[in-house]
């Protein structure tokens, strides 16, 4: 029974009222008047029901949880209407398998159209920072030649002629360093060192790493060697390359570079 239908039932019954409007009611259900001729529900009785007089009769289901309602009035007919239930039914809301699965395979279609897109950044961003580091240290080759350069015993450099012991020392015969190592330090010994007070000159505070190999494993050439040499003839530093043996995103070898 509806919350709030009771009173109204023993209200209805207090005044008289039994079944579907007055009693007594007719064999085919229909309300009939009372003493006072008062009219009641017209139409027929709803099995299993008891109504209840007002406004609207509610006939209050028994065994079932859907009141219908009967409209009551005065000398006219009245039709049957359904009541809308008190509760209505809730929808519960998730995620089914299938759409789980959807979403899985289009994270994964992306992530697959992605991962080549960061490899080739990756690898952009590795050949930007290996031609810095080779135009690095070719300026500082380029510039020690110019300082301590020789031809044999003739020497020509500004630096190797004001220093003729550090200059044999470092500089090759044909001007270029002996080691990379001179690139990194080179003690003065002559009377400029000691005006100025300047004793060591740099040209790379370090040997920078091969971008494309994680590793300070350069090819170096020597200036007699011929552009395709695989080692290093070790009297001189005249050049560098990759040791990567790959290829780079034009179709060069980065050892060529």
């Amino acid at each position: 029974m509806p919350p709030g239908s009771g009173w109204r039932v023993s209200k209805a019954r207090r005044r008289g009222f039994h079944g579907c409007g007055f009693e007594p009611y007719s064999r085919h259900g229909d309300c009939a008047g009372d003493a006072s001729g008062r009219q009641g529900c017209y139409g027929r009785r709803c099995a299993g029901h008891l109504c209840v007089r007002g406004q609207d009769s509610r006939c209050i289901p028994v065994g079932n949880s859907e009141p219908a309602i009967t409209r009551c009035g005065k000398g006219g007919s009245a039709g049957f209407r359904r009541a809308r239930s008190s509760e209505g039914a809730v929808k519960e809301s998730g995620v089914t398998l299938l759409e789980l699965l959807i979403t899985i395979s289009i994270v994964m279609i992306l992530a697959s159209a992605a991962m080549p897109l960061s490899k080739m950044i990756t690898k952009r961003t590795h050949e930007i920072e290996l031609r810095q580091e080779l135009r690095r240290v070719r300026t500082a080759i380029d510039q020690f030649k110019v300082d301590w350069n020789r031809e044999g015993d003739n020497l020509t450099g500004p630096l190797c002629s004001k220093n003729k012991l550090t200059c044999k020392e470092v500089s090759g015969t044909s001007g270029y360093p002996k080691s990379v190592d001179v690139l990194l330090k080179v003690e003065l010994t002559g009377d400029q060192a000691t005006v100025t007070g300047k004793s060591i000159w740099r040209y790379l505070r370090k040997i920078p790493v091969d971008p494309m190999t994680g590793k300070a494993d350069w090819r170096w050439r020597c200036y007699s060697d011929p552009p395709d040499a695989e080692s290093w003839c070790g009297e001189d530093v005249y050049d560098l390359s990759s040791s990567s043996k790959e290829l780079a995103s034009d179709g060069t070898k980065f050892k060529d570079w």
